[in-house]
């Protein structure tokens, strides 16, 4: 089994219709000023589920309590002339309002609507065919 080389997490609000995401800084390379899901690469070695507590914790400060081992979401991903592979995670943490972040590319963590998620990425340069699978998944998700 090939690992893939970005995992994010995705955490639904227990009682609300909202998503944690986080939203990139301004100054960001890839996706300045952009709502996202927490996660990034894979470390050489690191685990699927170790990378994904590595990458909430550090964008959210939130430790990751439980995690699916079927991805979501399995995707490729074309940046700067690379193809990377790309798989979302459902993942539970222990309830929190307020979060924060440890990594200086992050501007804030937050409970968001999805189509506000949405409504960020079509903005950005991300990959019109992957907002597409994001919004569709989260759409069956919530329905």
């Amino acid at each position: 089994m090939n690992l893939p080389d970005l995992v994010s997490v995705l955490i639904v609000h227990p009682l609300q219709r909202k998503i944690l995401c986080i939203k990139r800084s301004k100054t960001d390379e890839t996706f300045p000023d952009m709502w996202g899901l927490p996660g990034g690469g894979r470390n050489k070695n690191e685990s699927v589920e170790d990378a994904l507590k590595r990458e909430l914790f550090e964008e959210t400060g939130a430790k990751l309590d439980q995690v699916d081992q079927t991805p979501f979401i399995e995707s490729t991903l074309t940046l700067k002339q690379h193809v990377f592979t790309i798989n979302v995670y459902i993942g539970k943490i222990t309830f929190q309002e307020v979060f924060e972040p440890h990594d200086s590319d992050i501007q804030t963590a937050q409970w968001i609507a999805p189509e506000l998620l949405f409504e960020s990425v079509k903005q950005s340069h991300y990959p019109p065919d992957q907002v597409f699978i994001l919004e569709q998944k989260l759409k069956e998700l919530f329905t």
